[in-house]
């Protein structure tokens, strides 16, 4: 999935809930920002650490996923932030 960040400072429970079959996930959905950090990466991009972040965040599932499906999923992400002029990414996991 991808999500709109655009305008965002930071990430609300009211509107992000992480799912993991699996995995507690119920420390991130007290506080997103401890899987996706868009609170610090707001003020760095206000302090001119970083460029401007993208307007999406994405992530997928992983749980059962055979790993040539995973790996075809990760190579067409890439290929659609790379045109979109994406030069990093965070990676983060459950």
């Amino acid at each position: 999935g991808a999500y709109r960040i655009a305008g965002l400072s930071g990430l609300s429970r009211e509107h992000f809930e992480a799912h993991h079959v699996g995995h507690d996930t119920s420390v991130i959905n007290d506080d997103p920002h401890r899987l996706v950090p868009l609170d610090v990466m707001r003020d760095f991009e206000q302090e001119g650490r970083i460029g401007p972040l993208h307007d999406w965040f994405v992530t997928t599932a992983g749980v059962a996923a055979s790993l040539s499906n995973s790996q075809n999923v990760g190579i067409e992400i890439a290929k659609q932030l790379e045109a979109e002029g994406v030069n990093g990414v965070i990676l983060t996991s459950t």
